[in-house]
């Protein structure tokens, strides 16, 4: 596998690379080629679309990973390789991943899983590959998020439950539940009125009202002479 120059003589970012490589579990070659790729090792690079410092990262998208300074080299090179990781995790493939880098996740999945049919992309996707050299990674050594301590079986149980949870609660189950939820409120809220001595004492007078007015009634029918 080639060793990948970001430019000529040896890179100052390199033990910042090394740190975000064993970090994320993304083989320096890979992050070293993004780089070179996205601003060629210029750290004060921004595209037309806004995304800077070396791995070319949106506002959005810096904001989103924690950063506070896109031109931070250190920050850059953590949240971009931490990006990437997540890319290549979430479609278990490096084209795929370099591809969702670039166009977005969105385009990816729009694509049917594949690499989009946009020609920046492919490019992008082609170029880094070939600088890369190929290789077989271990997936399962990237870490979307760096290193995190294990969970263990009660953290997994938990974890599970919840994207059952989340599976099973989609928008319409949220809204059927809360039909059921306001009907049980307006039912027991019935309830509890009909029991309520304010609300007895109404219905008790109502009903003597109504028992008083027949019997008066009555008594003037008997009066009036027929």
């Amino acid at each position: 596998m080639p060793n990948v120059q970001i430019g000529s003589g040896s890179s100052p970012y390199e033990s910042l690379i090394q740190n975000a490589s064993k970090k994320y579990g993304v083989p320096e070659n890979l992050i070293k080629a993004v780089i070179k790729q996205e601003s060629g090792g210029h750290n004060d690079r921004v595209s037309q679309k806004g995304a800077g410092g070396l791995m070319q990262l949106m506002p959005k998208t810096a904001a989103s990973l924690g950063v506070t300074n896109v031109w931070d080299p250190a920050q850059n090179i953590d949240a971009g390789t931490r990006y990437l990781a997540q890319a290549i995790k979430t479609n278990q493939s490096i084209p795929l991943g370099l591809a969702a880098y670039n166009a977005g996740q969105g385009n990816v999945n729009k694509a049917g899983g594949k690499i989009p049919n946009i020609p920046e992309t492919q490019n992008y996707v082609k170029s880094i590959m070939a600088m890369y050299g190929g290789g077989n990674i271990d997936l399962s050594q990237i870490s979307a998020g760096g290193s995190e301590p294990s969970l263990g079986l009660g953290g997994s149980i938990v974890n599970g439950i919840q994207n059952i949870f989340q599976t099973l609660f989609t928008d319409a189950t949220r809204m059927l539940l809360y039909v059921i939820l306001f009907a049980l409120m307006v039912f027991f809220g019935y309830k509890a009125l009909q029991g309520s001595p304010p609300a007895s004492t109404a219905i008790q007078a109502t009903r003597k009202a109504g028992s008083t007015t027949k019997k008066i009634v009555k008594t003037a029918i008997k009066v009036i002479p027929k």
